[in-house]
């Protein structure tokens, strides 16, 4: 899993992770683009750091469509998880569980 801040777009740091994980012949990559938030959850903002990722993907040799390609998510982080951690651990066992 990869983390691209939502403000601050592909950085640097982005790019190296990225071609580190190439090098290590990790196929399957989430890009998990983070802060939506704080971009009101502009899914242009959203489509441009996907669109520059998949450029710069190609030019690692990854391929859009196929296995290699990274999957793209958002996320916001809105909630302390500790304040969400019982709902969490029942929603995990489920009904008839433990």
């Amino acid at each position: 899993m990869i983390l691209v801040d939502a403000r601050k777009g592909l950085l640097t740091q982005t790019r190296r992770h990225s071609y580190l994980v190439k090098l290590m012949g990790i196929r399957h990559v989430v890009l998990a683009v983070n802060k939506m938030d704080l971009v009101d959850y502009s899914q242009g903002r959203f489509q441009e750091i996907a669109a520059d990722y998949n450029a710069f993907a190609a030019g690692l040799g990854r391929k859009e469509g196929r296995a290699e390609m990274a999957r793209l998510v958002a996320v916001a982080g809105l909630f302390d998880l500790d304040e969400l951690s019982p709902q969490i651990d029942e929603d995990l066992r489920g009904e008839g569980a433990g």
